[in-house]
């Protein structure tokens, strides 16, 4: 896989105005293109996917990513993070509550007892300011010391790359002015099956993730802090498996919502693929981090979506590139803490691509 494609072969349009949020800020709409056709639209809302045009076994292009037809979606009350940044940590924070160097800090519980996603206004209700660069999209966000109850003033930066071999990459970079919890990623809802604006659900869809344990969960979604063996269980997707109900019905909670422990050495890691044998479509995840949540859309319940499309349970699956979820409640997990000095680096990459 390599970023290096022609500039030519390569298009970054800015559309201009997206629409205006309700304090009057504007938000603004970038769509890539690569010699293929296929299509990536981000918005400076969350830095959100807001369409994403690839072609089926036919050569037919489909939106595969749920969303909505305009800002009034995503900036309103039903929007469930489709496409957009999760932050400053992404995931679950265990009773909203944390401790760097004996300091204890409080964030708001904003899903049950729990902080999820950075807390009530995380990046993803942020406009980011925006600049392109030799057709990449540098996106840019300056989070307050005590934003969200979390320390330090935090510079991101969330770049949006299109190559000719339909990858995606979006890579974040952070500095902070305080030692900190720092968890991004990106936070798609994709259905490969998805053909002429019709959304089923993803039960015939296959997964395979490069796992051999997970971080089991409590009925509130918190880790118990276990690194368990995958094998013999609901959660061993180390072959391809198919995400019928039958066996989303056999994990706890109805579907997956659960961090998996990605193999391999550090750096850039082959982090699952989800195919759909019908169109042909399939995704491969990469990234460099230590773990991969999985979701399949559990909480998803009979909104309208894109084309009044309705997103029901099932509907669409998440593949978010992470930390362990409440890592700075657990110390035998990865390092989440930023610290002045030090910089966050994280790379996604979707890779799409046909089947026969």
């Amino acid at each position: 896989m390599s970023a290096n494609q022609s500039s030519t072969e390569v298009t970054l349009s800015n559309n201009g105005p997206y629409g205006t949020m309700s304090d009057g800020r504007q938000v603004d709409s970038f769509t890539f293109k690569n010699k293929n056709g296929m299509e990536v639209t981000v918005l400076t809302l969350g830095g959100t996917i807001a369409q994403l045009l690839v072609p089926d076994n036919k050569g037919q292009f489909d939106d595969v990513t749920l969303g909505f037809d305009n800002l009034e979606g995503y900036a309103g009350p039903t929007n469930r993070f489709f496409g957009c940044i999760a932050g400053r940590y992404a995931n679950r924070i265990g009773g909203g509550t944390f401790s760097i160097d004996g300091v204890t800090y409080n964030t708001p519980k904003n899903n049950g007892e729990n902080t999820l996603h950075g807390g009530k206004e995380g990046f993803n209700k942020k406009v980011w300011d925006a600049k392109t660069d030799n057709n990449r999209l540098i996106l840019s966000y300056v989070s307050a010391d005590g934003e969200e109850g979390f320390p330090g003033q935090v510079t991101t930066h969330m770049t949006y790359q299109l190559t000719n071999d339909n990858e995606i990459i979006i890579s974040y970079e952070c500095t902070t002015t305080k030692p900190t919890p720092i968890n991004l990623t990106n936070h798609s809802y994709f259905n490969l099956a998805i053909k002429d604006k019709v959304v089923p659900p993803i039960y015939d869809h296959k997964v395979c993730i490069n796992a051999e344990r997970y971080t089991p969960v409590n009925e509130a979604l918190i880790t118990t802090g276990e690194l368990s063996l995958v094998e013999g269980t609901v959660f061993d997707l180390s072959t391809p498996t198919h995400l019928s109900l039958d066996r989303l019905d056999e994990v706890p909670g109805g579907g997956y919502d659960h961090n998996f422990c990605i193999r391999g050495p550090t750096g850039r890691r082959h982090a699952a693929r989800i195919e759909h044998e019908t169109t042909g479509r399939v995704l491969d995840v990469f990234t460099n981090q230590p773990g991969m949540q999985f979701y399949t859309g559990n909480f998803l319940g009979g909104f309208p979506g894109k084309s009044r499309a309705n997103y029901s349970k099932h509907t669409g699956f998440c593949t978010e590139p992470q930390v362990f979820p409440d890592s700075p409640n657990k110390s035998n997990f990865p390092d989440s803490i930023l610290r002045p000095g030090s910089t966050y680096k994280h790379e996604i990459v979707f890779k799409f691509s046909v089947t026969a």
